[in-house]
């Protein structure tokens, strides 16, 4: 039972910063990339979101130390 503990904790996720947190959002149109600081919000299940400054919410993913969104044009 101990191996199967050691295995979870090893394979889980790394913990994503807390909703309201500031952070970089960068948003990838193709091969163009933005970026603007937003700060993160409760988002639906299983979903992270972040805020922009101009109010839009966006759906995306926490890479590091930045917010992704990805949009294919």
């Amino acid at each position: 039972m101990t191996a199967l503990v050691l295995s979870l904790m090893l394979h889980a996720e790394p913990l994503s910063p807390p909703n309201g947190t500031p952070i970089a959002v960068e948003v990838k149109i193709g091969t163009v990339a933005i970026e603007v600081q937003g700060r993160l919000i409760p988002c639906v299940k299983n979903r992270r979101c972040a805020q922009l400054p101009s109010g839009r919410r966006v759906i995306g993913h926490v890479e590091q130390d930045r917010f992704v969104v990805e949009e294919t044009p």
